[in-house]
């Protein structure tokens, strides 16, 4: 009964990333960013160089293509529908969960490494980007596959499974290079936690091979667009500089984004022995932690990076827990229950906050029914499991039951929305030829990336004799902007954030713009992000 249990939970773990796959529309960063990339490839032939058509050109088209490339195939044979945009990023979220089950496996026993995968897959991070048509879980299937099959390799004594390795780090690299490194301090590990003939010759083969296939793609990329690598400097720069987006938990920002995502890592005080995959596996975090701490720019999605030494500690943690005695085991068990209690909800933490009002709290009946059901399968697991399976088990299926509630309950009103249907009033007046955005004074805003895709690149330029124009809202407001309504379509975009509602000063600006624009156009249509005069 438990083999078949773990076996259900490991499907259900694997599943995940197509519950509610297409809820919501293309989001504007980044997805829109990857997705208007993709769209260029197949309207344009442009599969290895798509800048001429990308969102700010080198601003969107600095990544490798290999992500956009998968999306691009997905939208050829699905069509261009939300689910069909992002089922390949789904698709490789799944399979990098079950190699990574199948990693851990190297290291710890059948449940240890269930609890540590079903811990990655329910995380809030891997949810997140595994719902997008995003780069960062692709990089991380591709990640842990290199390792996984790079330990076959020195296990087996075989070549052609270090070059299968090295293949995996290149596809990784030719996706997101920075990010895809995040596997090579592990990689350059495996000899002295393996120290087997040929590791390093194995190890080394595979960094080598997953350069070489990377690097064809920036030659060309240099020889193309001289002002390529001072791009790429200068978006470094920016990040670096914290200029973008900036904290104020500072320094121990991603600290909490780990415990957050992945509560079980407090059984690391368990640990009673330091054999060297766990030494491995905490030296990989801490480098990651330390080389996030250099960026100035705090932002959710880097810390994906941290997900795969954080889910190994956790396996590695469990072993070791498991053979801890009954009154200490069970002191760090109700700890335990303590971190999961205070990551499984964003509300919870915001409430606590005070960024978050009680009246804004939803949970819906669906919800309800999920976490019922969690629980009593819990209890059931509880007391019939042995003892030896029956608190991994238990956690596993309260993670699951956690994450399938938090899909279920995502309402639209959680996503930027509108632009499909402000695209549907623009192209309903054919007799108008120019859209102007005007747009809230923040960073790269007038680019627009999701009115840019489903406008169908009117905003970039795609369509013959179809033109556009950006602009400020406070500029737009003022003198310096007089709208002509015989030829023009003003679409305002604008954020509807529950947590930071605007200030006066905007709200007054605002009522300016939306007065301005009432008088000049005799229609208008007001969408969640987006309101539409014309």
């Amino acid at each position: 009964m438990e083999r078949r249990l773990s076996l259900a939970i490991l499907i259900i773990a694997c599943a995940l990333p197509f519950l509610r796959i297409g809820i919501g529309e293309i989001q504007p960063w980044d997805e829109s960013l990857y997705v208007v990339r993709a769209q260029a490839c197949l309207q344009f032939g442009a599969w290895l160089d798509q800048t001429p058509y990308a969102i700010g050109h080198l601003y969107s088209a600095t990544h490798p293509p290999f992500g956009i490339w998968l999306i691009a195939i997905s939208k050829l044979i699905f069509g261009s529908g939300t689910s069909a945009v992002r089922f390949p990023i789904a698709l490789l979220s799944s399979a990098g969960i079950f190699v990574f089950w199948l990693l851990l496996r190297k290291f710890t026993s059948g449940t240890a490494a269930l609890i540590g995968a079903v811990s990655v897959a329910s995380s809030d991070l891997f949810l997140a980007l595994s719902h997008r048509a995003q780069m960062e879980m692709p990089v991380f299937a591709l990640g842990i596959a290199s390792i996984y099959f790079l330990i076959l390799s020195i296990e087996r004594d075989r070549l052609w499974l270090s070059l299968l390795a090295g293949s995996m780090l290149g596809l990784g690299l030719l996706t997101k290079f920075g990010f895809a490194l995040f596997v090579v301090p592990f990689l350059l590990l495996l000899p002295w936690i393996f120290p087997k003939k040929n590791a390093y010759l194995y190890v080394g083969l595979a960094v080598v091979l997953g350069v070489a296939i990377a690097a064809p793609w920036f030659l060309m990329m240099s020889a193309n667009h001289p002002d390529y690598w001072p791009h790429v400097l200068g978006s470094l720069t920016i990040l670096e500089e914290g200029a973008y987006a900036p904290s104020h938990l500072a320094w121990w920002y991603y600290f909490n984004r780990l415990f957050v995502a992945l509560p079980l890592i407090v059984v690391v005080i368990a640990m009673r022995d330091k054999g060297r995959a766990l030494v491995a596996s905490v030296v990989w975090l801490l480098l990651l932690l330390a080389g996030l701490q250099l960026i100035g720019t705090k932002m959710a999605h880097f810390a994906f990076v941290l997900l795969a030494p954080g889910g190994m500690i956790v396996a590695l943690g469990w072993e070791h827990l498991m053979e801890r005695p009954k009154p200490w085991r069970a002191a760090v068990l109700v700890l335990l229950g303590i971190a999961f209690a205070w990551s499984i909800s964003e509300q919870v933490r915001l409430l606590a906050t005070g960024r978050l009002r009680w009246n804004a709290t939803a949970v819906l009946p669906e919800t309800i029914i999920v976490l019922v059901i969690t629980i009593i399968a819990t209890s059931l697991i509880l007391f019939k499991a042995s003892v030896q399976t029956r608190y991994a088990l238990g956690f596993c299926v309260l993670l699951l039951g956690v994450a399938i509630g938090h899909l279920i309950s995502q309402q639209d009103a959680v996503f930027m929305l509108g632009a499909r249907r402000t695209a549907a009033v623009a192209f309903s007046v054919p007799q108008k030829n120019t859209i102007v955005l005007i747009h809230p004074d923040f960073p790269n805003e007038e680019y627009a990336p999701q009115l840019a895709y489903y406008t169908d690149g009117w905003t970039l330029g795609w369509l013959p004799g179809k033109y556009s124009n950006a602009i400020t809202w406070q500029r737009a407001a003022g003198s310096s902007y007089v709208p002509d309504p015989s030829t023009e379509i003003a679409i305002v975009s604008h954020f509807e954030d529950r947590f930071n509602p605007r200030s006066l000063q905007t709200e007054t600006l605002w009522n300016e713009l939306i007065g301005k624009l009432r008088q000049k156009f005799s229609q208008e249509k007001d969408f969640r992000c987006y309101t539409v005069f014309y």
